[in-house]
């Protein structure tokens, strides 16, 4: 799995390593103040946006979690469908 940088740490890659025998693998940056493409880093950053192009998703209607994690799911759904 790849994560950013914001992950890196040890609890969460032993945990994810001990649970569902996850192997994390940072993806950083090798510069700060330069702009590099990122190998997988944008994969999720689509699939969000993706999902906010739903209304519902993007502002959050429900006070359920439930609710919200179903709307989620169909516009998760939807996405792939098209």
């Amino acid at each position: 799995m790849w994560a950013d940088t914001g992950y890196n740490g040890m609890p969460l890659t032993r945990y994810a390593q001990v649970v569902a025998a996850i192997t994390i693998e940072i993806v950083a940056r090798t510069s700060p103040h330069s702009f590099q493409v990122l190998r997988r880093c944008w994969v999720i950053e689509c699939g969000i946006n993706w999902l906010k192009r739903n209304r519902a998703v993007a502002t959050r209607y429900d006070k359920l979690s439930v609710r919200y994690k179903a709307t989620v799911l169909v516009a998760a759904i939807s996405e792939w469908l098209l």
